[in-house]
């Protein structure tokens, strides 16, 4: 004898889910035999729209957090960042005091020496004779350069001997040049000189050649020698004899 059993009942459907979504929604046999909750299948605008939502809550609870911790913080933390902000602001201050002090700088012992050597470099170069401007302007600038050390006022004084040591080394070059020039001037009218004194002496020599060797002089001729006195007899060429006494 056959035993009717009677049909399971189905498990109830999730919150939200349909029954006409049965034929759209195809489950395992495991999941329907175990009695699992099937998931759902989510359209991608509402997972878009839901993590919108997730990530809008949490930094919604990040910046109440923050709130809540600057307000209502644990015991020391506000005394803490109020020392580190002091700290912070005393050392700009420092810095800013530091600054304002010694804004000119050092005094520009290493610029000052260097345009003196310059100068004295020029003198003996000649840049009095040849550059005496740019001499001149070189050793005014380094008196106002040591009158503004002096002063403190290191950044002009730098300044200064900077351009008081161009100056010099301009007069250097200058002078430099002008002596070449005169040098070569020398040797050019040394040279003249010797091309006159060899052209004299060859017209000289040509000259004293041509005296002694004449074209057209007459030639010599011999002067007859006159009787002798004590040889009365003695005929002298191409006379007539005389009558015998």
């Amino acid at each position: 004898m056959t035993r009717d059993v009677p049909p399971r009942p189905e498990a109830p459907w999730p919150h939200g889910l349909q029954r006409e979504d049965h034929d759209t929604h195809r489950f395992a046999p495991s999941c329907r035999s175990s009695g699992a909750i099937p998931s759902r299948r989510i359209s991608p605008t509402a997972r878009s729209e839901r993590a919108r939502a997730f990530s809008a809550g949490i930094r919604r609870r990040a910046s109440v957090s923050r709130a809540h911790s600057s307000t209502n913080g644990p015991i020391g933390t506000g005394d803490r960042s109020m020392t580190a902000r002091a700290l912070i602001l005393a050392a700009v201050l420092a810095c800013g005091v530091g600054g304002c002090a010694g804004g000119s700088g050092q005094r520009p012992v290493e610029q000052l020496t260097r345009a003196g050597t310059m100068i004295d470099q020029a003198e003996q170069a000649g840049a009095q004779r040849f550059a005496a401007a740019e001499l001149e302007q070189a050793r005014e600038k380094l008196q106002r350069a040591q009158q503004a050390a002096n002063e403190n006022d290191n950044e002009v004084a730098r300044r200064l001997a900077v351009e008081a040591a161009l100056d010099a080394e301009l007069a250097t070059a200058r002078a430099a040049s002008a002596d070449a020039e005169r040098s070569a001037e020398e040797v050019r009218q040394g040279v003249d000189t010797l091309r006159r004194e060899s052209e004299r002496s060859t017209m000289q020599s040509d000259s004293s050649t041509t005296g002694n060797e004449a074209p057209g002089a007459p030639p010599a001729t011999t002067r007859p020698e006159s009787p002798d006195s004590t040889n009365p007899g003695t005929q002298v060429p191409g006379t007539a004899p005389g009558p015998q006494p």
